[in-house]
């Protein structure tokens, strides 16, 4: 009738109609969310990315090298040789679970905006979640500890041989007496890099074979000071502190840089660092992360609260394996790769007229 408006929304079908057209944006927002995840150059960078199939838990092992090829006469049979287990660990799911909750007055009056963002911070916090725990895991392990929790939860920062990710006593699954360590209380510079990293290179299996490890890879967490430790070191192809202006840095073009921003939330006063060998995390069981089921949403309507809600279920857990992929610096307490007495390469920069740099 003329003068007289029609409701856009009426109740019953009209309205599971046009909260319809929102729940296809709503999971497609969140689904881009999660994907660009794999994009990020940050912590996930740090786990190999495996997907849990259907058992409750992830078994992991390794084997052990072979010993050396001998010389053999012609005719002569070959060394018959077998592999050996090495270190053994399962990882078990945890499941994660948040509702989203949609005022029926936000559809009712077309609240795209309101509707929209709710679901994108959603999938945020979901990332942010995986984000902070990750940085967690690495934090709590740069400490030496063996857990820590999240909730009530105990994660384990052990690796197979049961000592914690970072630890001067690794042992040898076939022998026992032989420990290794893979964390130093070195400074980040780049005279000391060498150090750590030629440390690391010398890594052996459990039958004494090096194992040829390339460390790529150079993690600090979100500190002024540690960034600018850390390019210094590696980022510029000749040397700030060098009174020579052709000074040739050979770390420069070497390294890849992380930074993650939640890392030092969790290493209290300190300030660690630590070098990863990128392909030999990718290949072997290193620090994994195992994603049972991704970020899932189920949705009913809540008569109660008059609203739309969105659960939210997701099935993954993060943990470390075989801990030769890292090696850390700065950790207090730790003995020092570097040797004492060390004379830096770097020669400190001779003003000739202080009064054209000034300090304040």
């Amino acid at each position: 009738m003329p003068g007289i408006s029609t409701p856009l929304i009426t109740g019953g079908k009209s309205e599971g109609i046009l909260f319809g057209r929102y729940d296809a944006a709503i999971r497609s927002i969140v689904d881009q969310k999660l994907g660009a995840e794999d994009n990020e150059e940050n912590i996930f960078k740090l786990f190999k990315r495996i997907k849990g199939k259907g058992d409750a838990e992830v078994a992991f092992g390794s084997v052990s090298s072979l010993d050396d090829f001998e010389p053999t006469a012609p005719l002569e049979d070959a060394n018959a040789d077998e592999f050996s287990a090495g270190f053994a660990k399962k990882i078990e799911f945890l499941k994660y679970t948040k509702k989203l909750v949609i005022a029926s007055e936000d559809v009712e009056f077309e609240h795209t905006h309101i509707i929209t963002s709710k679901a994108r911070q959603f999938a945020n916090a979901y990332i942010t979640t995986r984000k902070k725990q990750l940085g967690l895991l690495y934090g709590s392990a740069l400490q030496g500890q063996s857990t820590v929790n999240v909730g009530t939860t105990a994660m384990d920062l052990t690796t197979a041989d049961g000592q914690p990710l970072f630890s001067a006593a690794h042992p040898s699954k076939l022998d026992p007496a032989f420990v290794q360590s893979n964390v130093g209380s070195d400074d980040l510079t780049m005279d000391t890099i060498d150090y750590v990293e030629a440390a690391g290179q010398n890594f052996e299996g459990d039958r004494h074979n090096l194992l040829g490890m390339n460390f790529d890879t150079i993690v600090i967490g979100n500190d002024g000071g540690m960034k600018r430790k850390a390019f210094a070191a590696v980022g510029s192809p000749g040397s700030f502190a060098a009174d020579n202006r052709d000074a040739f840095n050979w770390q420069y073009g070497r390294w890849n840089v992380i930074i993650d921003p939640y890392l030092y939330r969790y290493t209290g006063a300190t300030k660690p660092w630590f070098l990863v060998d990128s392909t030999y995390l990718q290949e072997a069981d290193a620090a994994v992360l195992v994603d049972w089921k991704p970020l899932t949403l189920t949705n009913k309507r809540d008569e109660d609260k008059d609203a739309y809600v969105y659960f939210g279920r997701g099935m993954y857990r993060a943990g470390f394996v075989d801990w030769r992929y890292a090696i850390a610096g700065g950790v207090p307490g730790a003995a020092a790769f570097t040797p004492a007495g060390l004379i830096p390469v770097s020669i400190p920069v001779t003003v000739t007229n202080a009064a054209d740099f000034p300090t304040a």
